[in-house]
């Protein structure tokens, strides 16, 4: 008895033209960079960023919030001075980072609390 078999065809499964379009539009916008930290001072509320340079070393910067909003283009040129990169050739790179920094929430509770830590050590001095 003969077995009937059917060679079966393997095909390569290629993405969809919308999927490929999207790849293609993956452009490299900057080395990364986050603000980890956050604290409240006496002159004013701090965030510390932490970003990769161009050798790849992971630096820290503890800026005022108010230099992210008012004074952010000599904040940029600092932190390119230490080795930050980004993508010069996309026209609004510098606004998307700020964007990035400006856009972090400090939890209402947790400020709240360090309100009350600071006005505790002033009623104490």
């Amino acid at each position: 008895m003969a077995e009937n078999t059917k060679a079966t065809e393997v095909t390569e499964v290629k993405p969809a033209p919308e999927a490929q379009a999207q790849k293609q539009q993956n452009v490299w916008v900057c080395d990364q960079i986050d603000v980890v930290h956050s604290e409240l001072a006496d002159d004013g509320i701090y965030h510390t960023i932490r970003f990769v340079n161009f050798a790849g070393l992971i630096l820290e910067e503890r800026v005022r919030r108010e230099r992210i909003f008012f004074e952010f283009q000599d904040l940029l040129k600092e932190l390119v001075a230490k080795g930050f990169a980004y993508n010069v050739a996309l026209p609004n790179v510098a606004t998307l980072i700020q964007a990035r920094l400006a856009g972090v929430h400090v939890d209402p509770k947790k400020t709240q609390e360090a309100i009350k830590a600071r006005q505790g050590q002033e009623a104490k001095a």
